[in-house]
């Protein structure tokens, strides 16, 4: 298996170098690290996390592992799958939203603006577990509290979260996290307009651009829906540090490795 994920890999790879004008081209990938996308989202998860009540017990258990996906809609729904599954009781906490100009307020009530949403944003409703996995969506005091540092959740307040951060240099750091107010920098948004909200969401699952860099013991890959940029696929298969612990959802055998030429020819 390790042969055959490694040359799957120099594949992958290798189309970095070595494609023409296509951008888009379908590689087969092993069948041992195969979880059909027919079969239930739960198989790939239970792969990554065999025990959720385990996790709560061991350090370390979400910094050694994640499920990755390309878009924002699929982690959110896998996020939300893996919420439901995870012991303990449920707290929700609602943003305060509010827009800059005056004038805009009487057609932008909150009730509006708690259905905007925007990439690496936090949204309105969060729903949050004692013991569960998230993500800092803002610099908050670099290099300790990065965007994309991962925490996990010890204790909630009405106004602050008691976290631990679970990798990296600062590991074991315990950190207290209040709301913070976060302005959106989506031009597509109809409105500017202003959040008060943890700056964290569920990190079961990660975009696969969230999760370059790291290094993890245990992979799965939710390729239900295919790489839509360049290099994306590499990335995804290169997080695990043992090519026995990936496990791919894909419809087939077969997805697309990305790659835009003209990124490979700039100086």
């Amino acid at each position: 298996m390790l042969s055959c994920l490694s040359e799957c890999y120099l594949v992958v790879l290798s189309g970095l170098f070595t494609r023409g004008q296509d951008a888009e081209e379908k590689v087969s990938l092993p069948a041992e690290i195969i979880i059909s996308a027919e079969a239930p989202l739960n198989d790939l998860i239970n792969f990554v996390y065999p025990s959720f009540e385990a996790s709560v017990e061991r350090d370390g258990y979400f910094a050694s592992r994640a499920i990755l996906a390309p878009y924002n809609d699929s982690v959110d729904a896998i996020n939300e799958t893996c919420l439901g599954m995870f012991p303990g009781s449920l707290r929700e906490y609602r943003s305060i939203d509010s827009v800059a100009d005056e004038d805009a307020a009487t057609h932008f009530p909150p009730e509006l603006l708690n259905q905007l949403d925007a990439p690496n944003f936090p949204i309105h409703l969060l729903r949050l577990k004692v013991g569960m996995p998230v993500v800092l969506l803002r610099n908050i005091n670099p290099p300790r509290l990065c965007n994309g540092t991962r925490l996990i959740i010890l204790a909630m307040g009405e106004n602050v979260l008691r976290c631990k951060i679970a990798a990296g240099q600062f590991t074991g750091d315990e950190i207290l996290l209040p709301r913070i107010p976060l302005i959106p920098s989506n031009a597509d948004l109809p409105v500017s307009f202003k959040r008060l909200q943890f700056p964290v969401k569920p990190s079961f699952c990660l975009t696969i651009h969230k999760s370059q860099g790291q290094s993890l013991d245990t992979v799965g890959i939710d390729l239900s829906v295919g790489c839509f940029t360049h290099g994306q696929l590499y990335t995804a298969l290169s997080r695990a540090k043992n090519a026995a612990n990936v496990r791919v959802r894909i419809p087939g055998t077969r997805t697309r490795n990305v790659v835009f030429p003209e990124v490979l020819t700039e100086e």
